[in-house]
């Protein structure tokens, strides 16, 4: 009697902790995307009452939901109310995974050990082509099946897809997962994986807009940032990477704290001029992770510390909004609304031997991992 009845607590402390486990993800209808098909919006929510959204659709981030010094909660990130809004954008790519390869590559061709690759072109910039972030129907496309993988201390899903051999021009079969785990601490930890049965590239990120007072709180030209890097990677006419710079002396070096605003507009003179830029994260070896940026805003109290794997960080604070863009609560973008921390590796890589490599064989296995910390208050570090 006694062994049956402590077998009934165990079963019964074991149900608590599955109840428990399961209740910090829900999920439900996000829309239907025009085939038919129905996405899912899942959300992850901590012991602090803190959440991110997530969606099937583009395997992407919908909202991140954290405290602000006084405790208020707050949306702080770009996007839309429903997923049609994600599905009619075929231009900021919010909250999307990236993929096969993020960023850009010169004229769409590249060359592994003198066999040459041709990728789709879907970008023309100043007179040339090129493929950006995976092609026409690249992985923020498409719809991934997820995969719920909670314990007792965080939320997480996984989602997985294989990109098929010949998508975009890619070769062979990628199987790939994008593991999104949300703690008790306020990290969103982003874990990238993938395998393939002929040789390719991959590259792959998180195209998140943030702005740290509220997704509809107007620009961020009083955030703060820092970012960890002495050697930033130039940038020709077509965003594609031309070489490596020292930032030292330059209006580049990030290496301190400074104002957004006065980062755009130094005397005068846009250095986001170019849209995007790229930097050099400081104490690259393919697995560590390092502190990439730190970005807070005052006002809020909110802070983020980007913490990655991959070599590089690019930076792009939305110049090329211009209100036509209607986000969450019906709420106009505008230029300078948010800023996209993207950690990848650098613009058209592929072809440019020097930088650290993107290439993936049969037999190995890719991981990258980003964490997203989200805090309050300046790091001790600012003051310096």
């Amino acid at each position: 009697m006694v062994r049956k009845y402590s077998f009934l607590l165990l079963m019964l402390a074991l149900l608590s902790v599955t109840a428990c486990v399961n209740s910090r993800i829900e999920t439900r209808c996000f829309g239907e995307l025009a085939d038919g098909t129905n996405a899912k919006l899942f959300r992850l929510s901590n012991k602090n009452g803190a959440y991110v959204e997530l969606t099937d659709f583009g395997a992407r981030i919908v909202s991140i939901v954290v405290p602000d010094a006084s405790g208020k909660m707050g949306d702080v990130v770009l996007g839309y109310d429903n997923i049609s809004g994600y599905e009619n954008d075929r231009v900021t790519y919010a909250g999307a995974t990236l993929g096969r390869y993020a960023n850009r590559i010169a004229d769409g061709k590249f060359e592994i050990e003198s066999v040459k690759y041709v990728l789709s072109v879907n970008e023309q910039r100043n007179g040339r082509g090129l493929h950006l972030h995976g092609g026409f129907e690249g992985f923020d496309r498409k719809i991934w099946s997820a995969e719920q993988i909670s314990d007792a201390e965080s939320a997480a899903i996984r989602f997985t897809r294989i990109s098929p051999d010949g998508e975009e021009g890619y070769a062979g079969n990628l199987d790939c997962s994008v593991t999104y785990c949300w703690t008790d601490d306020n990290v969103l930890r982003v874990t990238y994986e993938a395998a393939t049965d002929a040789t390719t590239i991959v590259n792959l990120s998180n195209h998140v807009y943030f702005n740290l007072r509220g997704a509809s709180a107007g620009n961020i030209m009083e955030h703060m940032i820092c970012i960890n890097s002495k050697n930033r990677v130039t940038t020709d006419m077509h965003f594609l990477a031309d070489g490596m710079e020292c930032v030292e002396g330059t209006p580049f070096d990030f290496r301190h704290m400074h104002r957004l605003g006065d980062a755009v507009d130094t005397m005068g003179i846009s250095i986001f001029d170019k849209g995007s830029l790229n930097w050099y994260v400081d104490g690259y070896d393919g697995c560590t992770l390092r502190c990439a940026c730190v970005l807070f805003d005052q006002d809020t109290g909110r802070r983020l510390d980007i913490f990655t794997t991959e070599p590089g960080l690019l930076v792009y604070p939305c110049s090329g909004f211009d209100g036509t863009i209607v986000g969450k609560g019906g709420h106009l973008v505008q230029r300078f609304a948010a800023v996209a921390l993207e950690t990848q590796h650098f613009p058209d890589t592929p072809n440019r031997p020097e930088f650290p490599q993107c290439v993936l064989y049969p037999g190995e296995r890719f991981c990258s991992v980003t964490e997203y910390r989200f805090g309050i208050g300046l790091p001790a570090f600012a003051n310096d």
